[in-house]
C-alpha cells in the first residue's frame, strides 16, 4: 500500500514539473508546442522548407539545434507561412553573422512585413560579402513571449568565375545559347560575375545578359547588330559599352547599357551615341 502511494505521489510531481519545461520536440528534433500554430519557412528558388522551432517564454533557443535552410546562390526570397497567428502586421527579427578574417560581426535588423491574404510574408535575403560562409537567424515573437526560430546558411560562393571561358560556361549551363561576346565584372557590383552578349531570335536580335555568380541572369533586348568597332567593355558599377548598328543599318553606334537592382526588381538603362 505504501509503495502504491509513493508511486502515485512521484507520478504527480513529475506531471507538475513537466508543465514547467520546454515543450517536447517532434520526430525531427525541432522543439514544438502542441498549443501553438506552426510557422513554415521556405526559399522560393528551391522550395526547401522547414518548420520553425518554438521556444516558450523564458527559454533560450539552442543555436546548433535550430532548423536550417541553405541558400543556393547569393540571394533568394524567404517566404514565411504564419497564417493568422500574428495578424496582418508581422515583425521579423534577424541576426546576420558576417566575418572578416578571424573576427565576426552580428548585424541585427527588424523587418516590418505585411501578410498577404494567404497569411504569408516574404523577405529578400542574400549573402553580404564576407570572406567565409555567413549565417542568419530569424525569429518571430508571439503574444505570450514565445519565439519561432530558424536559421539560414549563406555559402561564400556557389560558383567561382575568374576567366571569360568560365563565364561562358556558367552562362551556357543556364541559357544554352551561343555567346557572341562577354566580359567579366571585376568589381562584383550587384554580385555580378560578368556580362554576356548573345542572339535570341524569339526575344531580340541582340541580348545583353547580366550574369550572377549562381548562373542566373537578367537580360535586355536591343534591336541592333553587333560590330567590332568598339569591343565589349565593362566600365564598372554594372555598366558596359559596345558598338552595334542601329535598326536602320546605318553607321555603327556606341551603346551603353546599365543594370541596377531595386529590392526584388531590376532596371536597365540603354543609351545610344555616335562613335
Amino acid at each position: 500500500m505504501k509503495k502504491t502511494v509513493l508511486l502515485a505521489v512521484l507520478a504527480l510531481c513529475m506531471a507538475l514539473l513537466g508543465g514547467c519545461t520546454q515543450d517536447a520536440a517532434d520526430d525531427t528534433g525541432v522543439p514544438q508546442n502542441p498549443g501553438t500554430p506552426q510557422v513554415i519557412a521556405a526559399l522560393q528558388s528551391t522550395g526547401e522548407a522547414v518548420t520553425a522551432a518554438y521556444y516558450a517564454a523564458g527559454f533560450d533557443w539552442e543555436y546548433d539545434a535550430l532548423p536550417v535552410l541553405t541558400l543556393d546562390g547569393r540571394r533568394d526570397v524567404l517566404d514565411l507561412e504564419v497564417g493568422d497567428a500574428f495578424g496582418e502586421a508581422v515583425s521579423l527579427g534577424e541576426n546576420h553573422y558576417t566575418y572578416t578574417g578571424d573576427s565576426g560581426e552580428i548585424l541585427c535588423e527588424t523587418y516590418e512585413l505585411t501578410a498577404d491574404e494567404n497569411g504569408t510574408v516574404s523577405l529578400g535575403i542574400g549573402y553580404r560579402g564576407s570572406d567565409r560562409d555567413e549565417e542568419a537567424v530569424y525569429f518571430l515573437r508571439d503574444e505570450q513571449g514565445g519565439q519561432y526560430v530558424f536559421k539560414v546558411v549563406l555559402p561564400l560562393a556557389v560558383e567561382s568565375v575568374g576567366t571569360e571561358d568560365e563565364l561562358v560556361q556558367l552562362f551556357m549551363q543556364r541559357a544554352g545559347r551561343p555567346v557572341l561576346d562577354c566580359v567579366l565584372a571585376d568589381d562584383g557590383a550587384y554580385d555580378l560575375a560578368g556580362v554576356v552578349i548573345y542572339e535570341d531570335d524569339e526575344f531580340s536580335p541582340l541580348c545583353v545578359a547580366f550574369v550572377g555568380f549562381d548562373g542566373y541572369y537578367n537580360r535586355v533586348g536591343i534591336h541592333a547588330g553587333l560590330t567590332d568597332d568598339l569591343p565589349l567593355t565593362y566600365l564598372g558599377n554594372a555598366v558596359v559599352e559596345f558598338s552595334a548598328t542601329g535598326e536602320d543599318d546605318a553607321e555603327p553606334c556606341r551603346f551603353a547599357v546599365e543594370f541596377s537592382r531595386d529590392g526584388d526588381g531590376v532596371n536597365f538603362r540603354v543609351v545610344e551615341d555616335e562613335i
